[in-house]
């Protein structure tokens, strides 16, 4: 199951944003700024996420491909809202207490620093930019292989394969 809802200001104000009832920051040394994002498989980041929480509701459960997909397909991870001050706040998911804040571009994750550790979330995007670059490099190097393979078979049988055609 997952947990999310729509916070609308021009600015997100942190100390006003409740995330349902997950805490609100600390005075000092809390770091309310804005990580960058872009680039990032949201669905991995979100695993990367669920799998480092520390913290579960009594409904834990794997992790949830199709929900996660479902959850990342919102509008406002989608499209280029620029003049939009909307968030995409997932305070759980799965029965994982997650605790963060997405646009298309941004993330904030105050609360998963104050649920986990500090610097946990910083982490988090780090290793789910660096799934996001091995997926896309092992993607492109099958790609790559798939035409090597193509070129292959034609120099063996000298001819193109033929074109296809209904039975």
């Amino acid at each position: 199951m997952v947990s999310y809802i729509f916070i609308r200001t021009p600015t997100m104000e942190h100390p006003r944003s409740t995330f349902h009832g997950l805490p609100r920051p600390a005075s000092g040394g809390t770091d309310l700024s804005e990580v960058d994002i872009r680039g990032i498989d949201k669905i991995l980041l979100l695993r990367v996420l669920y799998n480092e929480a520390r913290l579960s509701t009594t409904a834990v459960r794997p992790f949830d491909y199709d929900l996660a997909r479902q959850v990342m397909a919102a509008p406002i991870l989608t499209i280029d809202m620029p003049h939009v001050g909307s968030w995409l706040s997932i305070s759980s998911f799965c029965g994982r207490v997650i605790g963060v804040a997405l646009t298309r571009n941004t993330a904030q994750g105050w609360i998963y620093d104050q649920l986990n550790e500090p610097g946990a979330f910083d982490r988090a995007v780090a290793r789910a930019r660096q799934l996001t670059a091995e997926t896309l490099r092992r993607r492109a190097g099958a790609l790559q292989a798939g035409d090597r393979d193509r070129d292959r078979e034609g120099e063996r049988e000298g001819t193109p394969p033929p074109p296809y055609s209904e039975r």
